[in-house]
């Protein structure tokens, strides 16, 4: 109290949200149901190319988001359709990007540089943004990386390519600059108009490149691609939005850095994938990064 007025100092962490538990838990759901159909999708690449794949299971996520949005009225971009569009193009450039890193470069490389989108984001909020990131967080990413090297055994290198590592770090920083727009238009814009327009346009600008796909698929494995659509990125989509409005775009971020984590152990109960001894080592030290982000979490609430 000064004069009569009520002097409020800044706080000294303020990179952490409020309701920003209930964010970390619907990553937490994110990163589960874009692991475990990562698995169906390795099956039905079986039926597909990368591209055709992509296209399908976007068009009908972006549809299932439409309708929802539509129903509840909330189709209206209120001016910022321009940043929904380039949402849309983040999204269809990055899986190109990211196969390209994969093909060039292995899944352990080309996966662990994905942590550069989360860096990314992180030195953004506190060199741009001017919000201090606390230094558990910085900590965390280490311990999330270090744990997702051993699991994708990021070590083994098919053949040191400049052309892979920049298309990896690249995909790595659409993702990055995704989140922040995400962060952005949380504040103008409901979760279902954020999550319908974006997936709608990749889905259009996939369009001419896959064709629309093969035909002929087996009944079991057309009820599978409805799933990946519905299941495995209409809803994960929604609900990394509300997860991003809530506990900010660097936790999040770091959360969906574990997708690889929950993949390996989805192939290795699904589809009967070994996990040595340092790739079992590696999910755990993974999880003690997401706990550390989580405590973070807990004490800001209290």
């Amino acid at each position: 109290m000064n004069g009569g007025r009520v002097v409020r100092n800044k706080p000294e962490v303020s990179y952490v949200r409020p309701q920003a538990r209930r964010g970390i838990l619907l990553a937490v759901m994110v990163v589960s149901l874009f692991g475990f159909f990562a698995v169906v999708a390795i099956d039905l690449l079986d039926y597909h190319t990368s591209i055709e794949l992509a296209q399908r299971h976007l068009f009908i996520a972006g549809v299932v988001l439409f309708v929802a949005a539509a129903r509840k009225r909330l189709l209206h971009p209120r001016g910022r359709f321009r940043t929904l569009a380039a949402m849309g193009c983040g999204m269809t450039v990055m899986p190109p990007l990211f196969f390209t890193a994969l093909e060039r470069l292995g899944a352990g490389p080309a996966i662990t540089l994905q942590f550069v989108g989360v860096l990314a984001v992180m030195v953004w909020t506190q060199a741009v943004k001017g919000v201090r990131v606390p230094a558990v967080a910085w900590l965390a990413g280490l311990v999330t990386v270090v744990g997702i090297c051993l699991v994708v055994e990021a070590w083994i290198w098919e053949r040191v390519d400049l052309v892979g590592i920049a298309a990896g770090v690249g995909a790595a920083l659409f993702l990055a600059i995704y989140l922040l727009l995400v962060d952005h238009l949380g504040g103008h814009l409901h979760p279902l108009t954020i999550s319908a327009y974006p997936t709608g346009i990749a889905a259009l600008l996939l369009m001419p490149l896959a064709n629309w796909g093969p035909m002929d698929l087996p009944v079991s494995k057309w009820w599978w691609l409805l799933a990946l659509g519905v299941l495995g990125t209409a809803l994960p989509v929604l609900l990394e939005v509300m997860a991003v409005r809530y506990a900010g775009p660097g936790p999040v971020g770091m959360i969906i850095l574990t997708q690889p984590v929950v993949g390996a152990v989805a192939a290795w109960f699904l589809l009967d994938q070994y996990l040595n001894g340092l790739q079992i080592l590696g999910i755990a030290v993974s999880l003690v990064g997401v706990l550390m982000v989580q405590s973070k979490v807990s004490e800001a609430g209290t």
